[in-house]
């Protein structure tokens, strides 16, 4: 069976934006991450330069405007009406048949106008004629997963410890990082093998080793000739399948940990032993 999320569960969410709409007193949201449309359309898409539109309003059909290029594509977006989907020519393009002069043509004259606080601030710019409001509509929305959404987040942990595994096989003393990068080939095949409905542009795996003493620096980036040698080494994994995402992670050593190590990550009395993989 595959797992996803239903046409049903998408025009709820919609739904659910329009009644957040009205309650906030809003004439009109405009819905403009790639996240949240997705979220509220199933339509997944690669913006780049090129904003992309939902316009939400609370007693109205909602619409999309997006780029020409886009607009066959976008057609899969899910409670959209094809009608209600409209284009704008690409940069560079006549002021007129611009995505600025296509949105204006879209929006209420009077009213106050909700915008998400990720909104680029070009978008805002050109609104600046207009009485605009930064709400988080919708990530209100996504705070409650249905039980579709749990089992798909479920499948992308399924990935990740999968993953974290492959890296671990992979470990040895004196390995490079280099080669455990290299397993996100085995793992994307994986995915797209398994997953019957798999989708490109919503899926993506990140998984590296981040070797010590690199390990200790939570934001820094592993470097592929690294070496696993001395630990403790962290094993991480990212992985989002269809829209949804999970993270692995394992603390572990190429190597015996020092009696500093230990002492760190056992509590006082503890008596689970270590294993290496050196």
């Amino acid at each position: 069976m595959k797992l996803e999320i239903s046409p049903a569960e998408y025009n709820q969410r919609l739904t659910n934006l329009q009644q957040a709409v009205e309650a906030q007193g809003l004439e009109l949201f405009i819905v403009t991450s790639l996240e949240s449309i997705f979220y509220l359309t199933g339509a997944g898409f690669e913006p780049l330069e090129r904003p992309f539109f939902l316009l939400v309003e609370p007693r109205r059909p909602p619409k999309l405007l997006v780029p020409k290029l886009d607009q066959a594509h976008l057609s899969k977006a899910v409670g959209i009406e094809p009608k209600n989907i409209r284009a704008y020519r690409e940069y560079p393009a006549p002021p007129s048949v611009g995505w600025p002069s296509r949105l204006r043509e879209m929006l209420p004259v009077h009213g106050v106008i909700g915008v998400e606080p990720t909104a680029r601030r070009e978008i805002t710019d050109e609104l600046a004629d207009h009485t605009l409001q930064t709400v988080s509509l919708v990530e209100q929305l996504r705070k409650v997963k249905s039980q579709a959404e749990v089992a798909m987040i479920a499948r992308a942990a399924r990935y990740a410890d999968f993953a974290v595994g492959r890296l671990m096989q992979n470990s040895y003393f004196g390995a490079s990082v280099a080669e455990g990068f290299a397993q996100t080939r085995t793992v994307s095949a994986k995915i797209i093998r398994e997953v019957d409905n798999w989708d490109a542009l919503t899926t993506k795996v990140l998984m590296a080793t981040w070797a010590s003493p690199r390990s200790a620096m939570p934001h820094s980036v592993p470097m592929l000739q690294d070496r696993l040698t001395a630990g403790p080494h962290v094993a991480l994994v990212l992985t989002r399948v269809n829209g949804y995402s999970a993270e692995s992670e394992r603390t572990y050593f190429t190597a015996p940990p020092s009696p500093e190590a230990k002492s760190a990550a056992l509590p006082t009395g503890a008596t689970r032993p270590y294993e290496s993989l050196g």
